[in-house]
């Protein structure tokens, strides 16, 4: 027997509270646990909320030497070709809900986090929202045919949340490895592993390389992260494999060497938490190299006043730099002249 108006109303689960239309939405997730697979409850603290930045027009190039890697603007090595922008974290209820306010317009995919800030499970498409939208999901990767648990979710007891930073950090931030990570290693890593002296076989110095620097290639090639291929590198394949579902901590911090080194105590490594939170975020991103689609890449132009420009908020999000030059004003050669056609004539 059906429901009547007034057994519906007292048994609905109420919404989140409305925000205003100024650039925010507001999201709200029922249960994380819905979906992740061997994850216990209560393994849950935080989601991560990240940006997905589209390349814009104005940071179209037209000097020689500067693409590769199958990219443009040259991102990473072999992983994303997509800037990343970290927008901060926000807590998940005992019951695993969570509800929070996102910028809207932006493309935004999220991460499960566990209490060390380190990626459980990780969004790989991304979602839209316009101002002053609500949207809700019932959990992370779920069968879409599932209904959302009856109840009311914890995290309605109180209004959104704000995204907040991780240890030490402002956000909203680029990923970019020169300051997240390479800081990391000059300090705890590189006295041993460096060019004189690369104890096992690796150098951690942040020498600059034709496209990147020495670290940033000596771990990706020898696959001391665990990210996801875009489409050219080691992987011949990867466009048709890299779009099946994988399980948790299949991804990220919690399946890269690199971390579980660190965590596990190297010597005398003792990496602070905001260290620590800088690294498995720049992991969990999938690790790019540039936090920005504007910059000249190649080590030949390293002494052109565009070399590889520490991003700022705005540059990241597809602004140029003031001053920066131009790049999709530069010239062109001038169109070949076609000869005009006039019908009825010999």
């Amino acid at each position: 027997m059906g429901l009547s108006p007034s057994e519906t109303a007292r048994t609905a689960t109420p919404g989140p509270q409305h925000v205003d239309g100024r650039g925010e939405a507001v999201l709200m997730m029922t249960d994380v646990y819905r979906g992740l697979e061997g994850v216990e409850r209560g393994e849950i603290k935080y989601l991560r909320v990240l940006e997905q930045v589209a390349r814009p027009w104005a940071a179209r190039r037209f000097w020689p030497e500067d693409e590769g890697l199958g990219q443009h603007a040259i991102i990473s090595m072999h992983a994303h070709i997509f800037v990343k922008i970290h927008h901060g974290v926000v807590p998940v209820a005992e019951d695993g809900s969570a509800c929070f306010t996102v910028p809207a317009e932006k493309n935004l995919f999220f991460e499960a986090l566990d209490q060390d800030f380190m990626e459980v499970q990780r969004m790989r498409s991304f979602l839209n929202l316009r101002p002053g939208e609500t949207r809700s999901c019932i959990g992370c990767h779920e069968e879409r045919r599932l209904a959302p648990p009856s109840g009311t979710p914890m995290a309605l007891a109180h209004p959104p949340s704000r995204l907040g930073p991780q240890p030490g950090e402002t956000v909203p931030r680029p990923i970019y490895y020169p300051t997240d990570v390479q800081p990391v290693l000059d300090k705890h890593c590189v006295a041993c592993h460096n060019p004189k002296k690369p104890e096992g076989e690796l150098d951690l110095s942040g020498e600059p390389t034709t496209f990147f620097n020495r670290s940033y290639e000596q771990v990706m090639s020898k696959k001391l992260v665990a990210y996801i291929q875009e489409f050219h590198g080691p992987q011949p394949r990867a466009q048709k494999t890299n779009v099946v579902p994988l399980p948790p901590r299949s991804l990220g911090s919690h399946a890269s060497g690199l971390i579980a080194v660190v965590r596990e105590g190297h010597y005398d490594a003792k990496l602070s938490a905001e260290e620590m939170a800088r690294l498995v975020t720049w992991a969990d991103a999938n690790a790019p190299y540039y936090g920005s689609y504007f910059g000249r890449r190649n080590l030949k132009y390293k002494d052109h006043p565009d070399f590889r420009p520490t991003p700022t908020l705005e540059s990241a999000s597809g602004t140029p730099p003031p001053d920066a030059q131009p790049y999709a004003q530069s010239p062109r050669p001038p169109a070949p002249l076609v000869p005009r056609l006039r019908l009825g004539t010999p």
